[in-house]
């Protein structure tokens, strides 16, 4: 187990992700008003954050994460007073599940804040890369748009009801940070060398359109002798660009394409099916490697922003300021502290920033059980009293 005086308010309901939770639900169907808990909100006020909800006002969250599971059904009761007796004792006033747990752990005392474990996308990474088509998809086309909705379908059933339940995030962020030696971003490669059947490379034909008078004008950029818009689609090898700088401009804003496809059909169709009561939570974004370009994308379509980064990291609350100006919604903050001293200060940074929501702590729970205890009781306080204090 880790442990580890103006209102803008957005109203809400909070979905739970994790399968089995509560038990499986009908997937179809819009949510019964009348089975609907008192929805939930991130509110600003006198120019500080929090989440917020009819049976508990201006709540600053300190949560632990829960990685492990019981391991049978037969010792679920004792898991599950174990967890919740080192969580309270701690002072967490939320838990975050990346596993399936106990419906029992989810006592009226804690709130919660889960991201999926299964039954979700894989986000693509370079590193894990086997074949372009299984880890870069093609966002455009059916098959993805299908996937997308039936996973929010599924997803809106589960949690149905439970009102504690405050945010739910999709996991981890696909890495949106581009190549520093001028090539373009691996998704948009990947894309760029799909035949004229890919709906993608026929945004991205329509995109060079939209820029270029003519193919030949275009071609003159790529290196290549296309005389035609159709000659540019059916291409699936490219020499080096001949115009370094527009091909990567071109790249770039094929790239704004493909991270707008992925919020509006992951977070859109969960909202859809949640009748647009869900207070969405980003994916776990790395924060050093966030783009500025993102933060528009984002500002769109999520409600609060989930940055991952570790205590105690030069330049931090800064990044963190700049994320938050850039898309105009509240930061929650996944951490790991490696003693009870650094996870004090750490808490006690965040609290004081009036645009973060909470804290997470992502790693093994610091072993120093007071210190953590006293920062966590102490936390509400420091936020209500937040002001920007940057290095």
């Amino acid at each position: 187990m880790r442990f580890g005086a103006r209102k803008r308010i957005g109203v809400v309901m909070l979905a739970a992700t994790l399968l089995g939770l509560f038990g499986c639900g009908r997937t179809q169907g819009p949510q019964s008003s009348r089975d609907r808990p008192p929805p939930v909100s991130v509110v600003e006020e006198d120019g500080v954050w929090w989440f917020n909800s009819s049976a508990e006002e201006h709540l600053f969250v300190v949560g632990a994460e829960l990685s492990e599971g019981p391991e049978a059904s037969d010792v679920a009761e004792l898991w599950t007073e174990q967890t919740l007796s080192e969580v309270l004792g701690g002072g967490f006033n939320t838990i975050s599940p990346t596993v399936q747990i106990p419906k029992e752990t989810f006592v009226d005392d804690l709130r919660v804040v889960s991201w999926p474990n299964s039954g979700s996308f894989d986000p693509p990474f370079a590193e894990d890369l086997v074949n372009p088509d299984d880890f870069y998809p093609d966002l455009f086309d059916e098959v993805f748009y299908g996937e997308a909705r039936w996973q929010a379908r599924v997803t809106s059933a589960f949690g149905r009801g439970a009102a504690n339940l405050i945010g739910r995030s999709l996991g981890d962020s696909p890495s949106w940070a581009e190549p520093t030696d001028g090539k373009a971003h691996p998704w948009v490669e990947a894309l760029l060398c799909r035949d004229e059947e890919s709906v993608a490379k026929r945004r991205w034909v329509g995109l060079l359109r939209s820029r270029y008078d003519s193919a030949q004008a275009a071609g003159s950029v790529y290196g290549v002798v296309d005389r035609t818009w159709e000659e540019f689609a059916v291409r699936t090898e490219w020499p080096e660009a001949a115009d370094e700088a527009a091909a990567r401009t071109d790249g770039h804003l094929f790239l704004e394409l493909i991270a707008t496809r992925w919020y509006e059909l992951r977070i859109g169709s969960l909202k859809d099916y949640d009748n647009g009561r869900v207070l969405a939570l980003s994916d776990r974004i790395n924060g050093p490697d966030a783009p500025a370009w993102l933060y528009p994308v984002l500002g769109q379509w999520v409600d609060v922003i989930y940055v991952v980064w570790p205590a105690g990291t030069p330049g931090r609350d800064a990044k963190l300021l700049e994320i938050h100006e850039g898309t105009g919604k509240p930061i929650l903050v996944g951490a790991s502290a490696a003693s009870g001293a650094e996870y004090a200060e750490d808490v006690r940074r965040l609290a004081e920033l009036p645009f973060v929501v909470g804290r997470i702590e992502e790693g093994p729970a610091p072993s120093e059980v007071e210190l953590v205890e006293a920062a966590n009781n102490q936390a509400q306080e420091r936020h209500s009293s937040s002001g920007l204090s940057l290095p």
